[in-house]
């Protein structure tokens, strides 16, 4: 903040928001730099895509944060912050972008307002929709669990191809180390 000496006229955080653990003072930094029609453009790993395809390996140790537009709405409030504009975005199986200005008098676009109801249908507030995920994805475990065992019992090869943070969420879930032959 000492260094910079203009306000910005737009300030991008692509798939950071997420990895930051100090989000109010990251957030209170965002509005001390930004001019007063300027725009906050923040993209994050949507949770509702999440939850839906069941991308449970987006969940890692990077990542102190998930993020649906409902409680985004609600975090930026807390700041006199109004979120105007939300697309959905194809990067990372599914994420969201967002568009947040000081001006309270900023009119709100409709799909800002028809992602909130996407989300309020989907139960994005009900713990019950937790709970079902993580039914789901236990599900999946155990389904990839038999189907290497059934491999390594008829003695075939298992060769991973890449590595990345995802990958190491899901072996690990699933407990799978020694069964993968090599990794290229």
């Amino acid at each position: 903040l000492k260094k910079i000496k203009k306000n910005a006229d737009i300030i991008l955080a692509s798939n950071v928001f997420a990895h930051s653990n100090e989000l109010k003072n990251m957030a209170e930094c965002m509005f001390s730099l930004l001019r007063k029609n300027g725009t906050i453009i923040i993209e994050v790993q949507y949770l509702l895509n999440t939850l839906k395809d069941l991308t449970f390996d987006n969940i890692y140790h990077e990542h102190y944060n998930y993020w649906s537009l409902t409680s985004l709405v609600t975090f930026f409030k807390k700041f006199s912050g109004k979120i105007y504009k939300a697309e959905k975005i194809s990067t990372h199986g599914g994420s969201l972008r967002i568009y947040v200005k000081k001006d309270k008098k900023m009119k709100i676009e409709k799909g800002v307002k028809k992602l909130l109801k996407e989300e309020e249908i989907f139960g994005i507030k009900d713990y019950e929709t937790y709970q079902e995920f993580a039914k789901k994805v236990y599900r999946i475990r155990d389904n990839v669990i038999k189907n290497i065992k059934i491999l390594t019992n008829n003695n075939k090869k298992i060769v991973g191809y890449g590595s990345p943070a995802k990958a190491t969420t899901a072996l690990n879930f699933f407990g799978i180390s020694n069964e993968i032959d090599c990794i290229v």
